[in-house]
């Protein structure tokens, strides 16, 4: 067995932190057979569902510019409304 390895994300099944640490408390098959989930089963969907890219995006993303200071904005013009008048 080799430690200090990650495994592979196909195996991997999200878990909030009561369940993760109630999970590594005792044997994981007793604790997956007392919820009634299949592990691999709900890591198969996501891996699936999602890509398999290891957190990386689908399609490359479009960079944004980034903001100019405020002195370097441009102020907007109004469109010319007039004010109501009461």
């Amino acid at each position: 067995m080799a430690l200090g390895k990650k495994p592979d994300d196909r195996l991997a099944t999200p878990l909030c932190r009561y369940h993760h640490r109630l999970q590594h408390s005792f044997n994981e098959t007793i604790f997956w057979l007392d919820h009634g989930f299949d592990p691999f089963a709900i890591a198969e969907r996501l891996y699936a569902e999602y890509g398999g890219t290891g957190g990386a995006p689908r399609v490359k993303r479009k960079k944004v510019k980034p903001r100019k200071p405020p002195h370097m904005r441009q102020k907007i013009r109004s469109r010319g409304f007039e004010k109501r008048r009461k």
